[in-house]
């Protein structure tokens, strides 16, 4: 136990002083998204962006679905946890046709649920 400590220990500190590789410099510019209250993510998994800029997360143990401007605001959200339309059962896939309807997977009721733009 004391040598893989000292193993990791050791691996540890060589990565807190490597240099960090050429043309590889990050600066830290602001948080995004600068998101308002009321928002919780509960294990965020898909991500998706339609045609004018808005931004649909699936939120798999919140059983719902949450669509944000591109500056971070939230505009709506939408789903419960169920089997029927619009309810979900961990939610993880999602997508976004040039139409604008958003594509929901729903593994725990193993489906694709169709929504409008404003979840509908």
């Amino acid at each position: 136990m004391k040598s893989l400590s000292f193993i990791f220990c050791c691996i540890l500190l060589f990565f807190s002083f490597a240099p960090a590789l050429p043309g590889e410099n990050y600066v830290f510019e602001r948080l995004w998204p600068p998101l308002k209250q009321p928002w919780y993510f509960d294990l965020p998994y898909g991500v998706a962006a339609d045609m004018k800029g808005y931004i649909y997360v699936t939120n798999s143990a919140g059983d719902l679905v949450q669509k944000f401007t591109s500056d971070g605001y939230l505009v709506t959200q939408w789903g419960t946890e169920g089997s029927g339309d619009g309810a979900f059962e961990g939610p993880d896939g999602i997508a976004v046709d040039p139409d604008g309807f958003v594509y929901v997977a729903d593994s725990g009721n193993s489906r694709i649920q169709k929504f409008t733009s404003d979840g509908k």
